[in-house]
């Protein structure tokens, strides 16, 4: 389950049919929501989520403002 959501968005933004830019904010916030550690996680899990986290709020820092604008205006 901790990484069905990962594998949901690889197949979507690995779409070559469609652009995917739009997506990419969208879809870094939902899974930053997914690794974010809760009560009912073991502390295994809860490790791993951390060590999820930590990566994903590095990826795509410098281009955040543009990926938001890209989703704003994204039919």
């Amino acid at each position: 389950m901790l990484l069905e959501p990962f594998k949901t968005a690889a197949t979507v933004l690995c779409g070559e049919k469609y652009p995917t830019v739009s997506l990419i904010f969208n879809y870094k916030t939902l899974l930053i929501l997914h690794v974010t550690a809760n009560d009912l996680d073991s502390e295994t899990i809860s490790r791993v989520k951390a060590a999820m986290l930590g990566d994903l709020q590095t990826r795509y820092n410098d281009v955040e403002p543009f990926l938001v604008e890209c989703s704003l205006v994204d039919p």
